[in-house]
């Protein structure tokens, strides 16, 4: 049995530096190429770019737009009818659950590593759709992990 730790978080909540931790750890993020490094976030984001191409086709078929270039009118709108607007498991084509299902066993067989890793900002808002994808791997333990921080802001941190 292999363990996946996935990571839900949403941006500025520790989650990169969470993940690295997990990672120096033991924890296995992997083969995948990763998100690579900016001003903004020196360390990486430890994010593997086969699920953020994912995120994006996700976010594009059911919000029609993706997710870093959301027009803000647009964005005000979603939260205004969030109810309404909730993703429809129905609106996910079988190839994408493969593509998914893919993307984790290649990641699952790619080292001997027992734990591994999973992060993205914005797989809370498609945990639908990872639930899934996870449900047909039978030899994988999943256990999510949530992040919060306080609100306020993180100014001159070294």
């Amino acid at each position: 049995m292999k363990t996946m730790m996935v990571f839900l978080t949403c941006q500025r909540s520790g989650s990169s530096v969470t993940t690295e931790l997990f990672h120096k750890h033991g924890m296995s993020l992997g083969t995948y190429r990763l998100l690579s490094q900016t001003n903004e976030n020196p360390l990486g984001w430890l994010e593997a770019m086969s699920v953020f191409q994912i995120d994006r086709r996700l976010h594009h078929l059911i919000y029609g737009f993706e997710e870093d270039r959301i027009p803000y009118p647009l964005a005000g709108m979603i939260m205004k009818n969030r109810d309404r607007l909730r993703p429809d498991f129905a609106q996910i084509p079988s190839s994408l659950i493969q593509e998914g299902e893919y993307v984790v066993r290649s990641m699952l067989n790619r080292d001997d590593a027992t734990h591994y890793g999973i992060k993205y900002l914005a797989m809370c808002l498609f945990w639908f759709y990872w639930q899934h994808v996870f449900a047909q791997i039978l030899d994988l333990e999943i256990h999510p992990v949530f992040l919060l921080r306080s609100p306020s802001g993180i100014n001159n941190i070294v």
